[in-house]
C-alpha cells in the first residue's frame, strides 16, 4: 500500500491543479475561462495563490516520477540494450 502512494501522486497533484485553477478564475471578476489563460490569474492581488498553486503542484508532481523511475529501471542498464524492447529509429532507405 505504501509503494502505491507516490503514484496516486500523480493521479490527485493534476486533479487539485486543476480545481484550484477553476476555483481561482471563478473567484476572480472579469476573468473569463474561456478567454483568458490560467497564468493570468498569477497577477493582480490575489495572484499570490495561482504562483503557489504552479509551484506546489510542479514540486510534487516529482513525487510520483521519481517512483515510475525507481520502480522501472532503465533498459540500458538492464539488457544493454540502447533502445528498449527491440524499437529501432526508422532509417530511410535510399
Amino acid at each position: 500500500m505504501r509503494a502505491r502512494l507516490p503514484h496516486a501522486a500523480g493521479v490527485v497533484v493534476p486533479l487539485v491543479f486543476v480545481v484550484v485553477l477553476l476555483m481561482e478564475g471563478l473567484t476572480r471578476p472579469g476573468c473569463n475561462s474561456w478567454r483568458d489563460k490560467g497564468s493570468s490569474l498569477s497577477t493582480g492581488p490575489g495572484g499570490w495563490m495561482q504562483i503557489v498553486n504552479f509551484i506546489a503542484c510542479g514540486l510534487l508532481i516529482l513525487v510520483p516520477a521519481a517512483a515510475l523511475a525507481r520502480s522501472h529501471p532503465s533498459t540500458t542498464m538492464v539488457t544493454g540494450q540502447r533502445y528498449p524492447m527491440n524499437f529501432r529509429p526508422c532509417r530511410r532507405r535510399s
